[in-house]
């Protein structure tokens, strides 16, 4: 059983190692990006990123799955405020875009990945997922919209 000091180091390393990744990854794309560059980035030794992640593609997928479930939950929690559809479409709207520009990192990850209206271009089932909720939100609120006109 691992102790609770071990616990905390451990979550302390894959949040610091996502941080840089998310950075690395926004610089450089998936392709791009090594392992390497994430550890300087991190101050990490690669050897820590290894004991902590498994590989580089989990790595990048946990990054993105933790922002995109962030994203979804903004977004969807802001449109279900507000009265009217629009009001709703807009909340939403200006949440998800807010988020956006407050990760600027993830908002050039998006924008290499997902390309509007195709889905990721890579990604496991959480992010596909992701992108759906995404969808499914907006198109309830357009539908909302087009039955009061």
């Amino acid at each position: 059983m691992r102790s609770k000091i071990k616990e905390a180091r451990i979550q302390l390393y894959r949040q610091v190692v996502m941080d840089a990744a998310e950075r690395v990854f926004a610089e450089r794309g998936f392709d791009g990006a090594r392992m390497q560059h994430i550890a300087e980035a991190a101050d990490v030794s690669v050897g820590t990123i290894y004991g902590v992640f498994g590989s580089k593609a989990e790595l990048y997928g946990l990054t993105l799955t933790g922002r995109l479930a962030e994203v979804t939950r903004l977004a969807a929690d802001a449109a279900r405020s507000g009265g009217s559809p629009i009001e709703r479409l807009d909340n939403g709207v200006q949440a998800y875009v807010t988020f956006l520009l407050e990760h600027p990192d993830f908002l050039r990850i998006h924008l290499n990945e997902f390309a509007w209206g195709l889905g990721p271009s890579r990604g496991d089932a959480v992010q596909i997922n992701s992108w759906h909720a995404g969808l499914d939100l907006l198109a309830d609120v357009l539908q909302r919209a087009m039955e009061v006109g």
